[in-house]
This record gives C-alpha cells, sequence and structure tokens, in this order.
C-alpha cells in the first residue's frame, strides 16, 4: 500500500508541488520503521470497556 501511494504521489509531483513534500515525508517515514509496526500508541493501550454501560447519570428532564 506504501509503495502504491509512493508511486501515484511520484507521478504527480511534476504537476502537484504537495505532492513531492508528501513523497518525502513517506520516504523518510519508511525509513525511519524499517523494522515494522510497534505497539506504540496501539489500540491495545486504551482502557479496558466493560460490557454493562453505566447507568444514565439523572439530568434536567428527570421528573422529581
Amino acid at each position: 500500500m506504501l509503495r502504491r501511494c509512493m508511486d501515484i504521489l511520484s507521478e504527480c509531483k511534476s504537476i502537484w508541488p504537495l505532492a513531492s513534500r508528501w513523497y518525502d515525508i513517506l520516504e523518510n517515514n519508511a525509513k525511519v520503521h524499517k523494522t515494522g509496526p510497534t505497539k506504540e500508541g496501539s489500540m491495545s493501550d486504551s482502557v479496558s470497556f466493560s460490557a454493562d454501560p453505566p447507568s444514565p447519570a439523572r439530568g434536567c428532564d428527570d421528573d422529581n
């Protein structure tokens, strides 16, 4: 997928100046992350949710 995106941006460099910048950013990012994905910032860092939703808070629309 990355290679395809870079190919498209490479073709567009001459007619779309922003494509050149995006290509360079993707190329640099690919060099830095050659070792593969890490768990840093993954969904596994999120809070585990229980199956039971919290009880609704009492608000202004209560009949009390």
